[in-house]
Order: C-alpha cells, then sequence, then structure tokens
C-alpha cells in the first residue's frame, strides 16, 4: 500500500510538474499571440498611413499635371498671338515701305518694274514664314 501511495504522488508530482510546464507554455504562447496582435495593429496603421499618403501624392501628381498642361495651352496661346502680332507688324512695315517706295515713285518717275528694295522685301518675306512655320512647328 505505502508503494502505491508513494506511487500515486510521484504520478501526482509528475503530473504537477507537467501542469506547470503546460501553463508556462501557454503563457508565453499568449504573450507571442498579443505581441503579434500589436505588431499586427501597428503595420495596419502604417500600411494605412502609407496608403493616405500615397493617395494625397497621387492627387497632388493629379494637379500639377492639370496645372501643367493649363499652362501648356495657355503658352502655345501667347505664342500664337505673338506670332499673329509679329506678322502684322510685319505687314504693316511691307505696306509703309511700299507707300513710301510708291510716293518715291509717282514723285520722281513712274517705273513698273519691282525695284531691289521690294524684291529684297519679298524675298526676306518668304524667308521670315519660313522660319515662322518652323517655329511654331518646334513649339508644337
Amino acid at each position: 500500500m505505502n508503494e502505491e501511495i508513494s506511487r500515486l504522488r510521484s504520478q501526482f508530482s509528475e503530473s504537477q510538474s507537467e501542469k506547470e510546464a503546460v501553463e508556462k507554455a501557454k503563457r508565453q504562447l499568449e504573450k507571442r499571440v498579443t505581441s503579434l496582435l500589436l505588431e499586427a495593429e501597428e503595420l495596419t496603421a502604417a500600411a494605412r498611413k502609407q496608403q493616405k499618403m500615397k493617395e494625397m501624392v497621387e492627387e497632388e501628381v493629379k494637379d500639377l499635371h492639370d496645372k501643367l498642361t493649363k499652362m501648356r495651352e495657355k503658352m502655345k496661346k501667347v505664342i500664337n498671338s505673338n506670332q499673329l502680332l509679329r506678322d502684322q507688324v510685319y505687314r504693316m512695315e511691307i505696306r509703309a515701305k511700299i507707300s513710301q517706295e510708291m510716293e518715291t515713285n509717282t514723285s520722281h518717275s513712274p517705273s513698273s518694274a519691282p525695284s531691289s528694295e521690294e524684291k529684297e522685301s519679298r524675298t526676306s518675306d518668304d524667308s521670315r514664314d519660313e522660319a515662322n512655320e518652323e517655329e511654331r512647328t518646334v513649339i508644337e
């Protein structure tokens, strides 16, 4: 009987040790799970923050792209306007030269053949038109 009591005590002691080891492992697992849950929450918060930053950057890029597009359109309009003004000034200069030459020709002697200045003027008109066309092409 004493042997059996001794054996039962020994089994009880072993099971008590096993129970304590299981409890200790359980506490360690609970700590690890808690730690992992906290880490997951931190990662989730960081991911949300990063997503918000990404959305803000995308919105900013879109706004900048829209502004750039508008500025390009304005620049094209200004360039076209400037080109039209240059063309008008050039035509006015030609008209003034022609008028001046006509006055000079009518006061001295009428001549139907174009003068060398008119020929040069027409040649420079053609080259200026070509240069303007090239400039428009480059701008576009």
